[in-house]
């Protein structure tokens, strides 16, 4: 690695790319810290970290929180989930089902998983969590070609539609707005999964001493977006997003 590392300063220059290294343990936090101690210790220069994460092969969610955000803490580099998929149709193939950890494999399914992703990344300490690569976005099933079933968790069904999913994932990068929406004598408020690691904060008015609260009520996937459905009182309320 080092060797073909210098290899690549060589050709580039002072154009030398970003160096990121990825293996397939993006829940197995002891085999990641074993791996990149190893790199440490022979003085590999590397500038990103890379995880596969597929619940169905790396483990649960937690797992890949917990890998994530230990490898921050030791290494102190960005960290990108360089590979990930999720189904859309229980049609997947049948060890699949068997780890999905909550999530249907349904379209709404597929949304959750990506919003559950967003609140990991995003939820990295000092803010490393980098982003993520979905794995054979663009796959549809294609005669005579053995896919190992991730057409099945594509961005497309399976006549070539374009599935919520590629929303969500835009979400991700979309600027951290609340939309306020008034349903009878409830407030609706929605924000993109971008803000997936802030906390929605309340007030009764907007002085600089004023006191901010979280709040407690239930937040759920609508769509592409998150939302919570709030009371409307007799008395003025302020929110706002805040990250830790």
């Amino acid at each position: 690695m080092n060797a073909a590392i210098q290899g690549i300063q060589d050709a580039s220059g002072a154009r030398m790319p970003k160096i990121i290294v990825h293996i397939d343990r993006g829940g197995d936090w002891s085999t990641t810290m074993w791996f990149f101690d190893n790199l440490n210790a022979q003085a590999v220069p590397f500038d990103i970290i890379g995880e596969s994460y597929y619940p169905f092969f790396q483990g649960s969610p937690a797992s890949l929180s917990n890998c994530l955000n230990n490898a921050a803490a030791r290494y102190n580099k960005p960290i990108i989930v360089a590979e990930d998929a999720f189904p859309w149709t229980n049609a997947c193939p049948s060890a699949w089902t068997n780890s999905l950890f909550g999530f249907a494999p349904t379209v709404a399914g597929q949304v959750g998983f990506i919003a559950a992703l967003a609140q990991i990344l995003k939820g990295v300490p000092n803010q490393l969590g980098a982003g993520f690569f979905y794995w054979g976005a663009e796959y549809q099933a294609t005669f005579g070609v053995n896919e190992a079933g991730y057409n099945t968790s594509s961005f497309f069904d399976f006549k070539g539609n374009l599935l919520p999913v590629a929303d969500a994932v835009g979400g991700i990068a979309a600027p951290q707005v609340i939309s306020p929406f008034l349903d009878g004598s409830s407030l609706r408020l929605q924000w993109p999964f971008s803000a997936a690691a802030s906390k929605l904060m309340t007030s009764t008015n907007l002085d600089a001493s004023a006191t901010w609260s979280v709040v407690t009520a239930s937040l759920q996937t609508t769509g592409a977006v998150f939302t919570i459905t709030l009371p409307i009182g007799n008395t003025a309320s302020f929110y706002r997003l805040q990250s830790d």
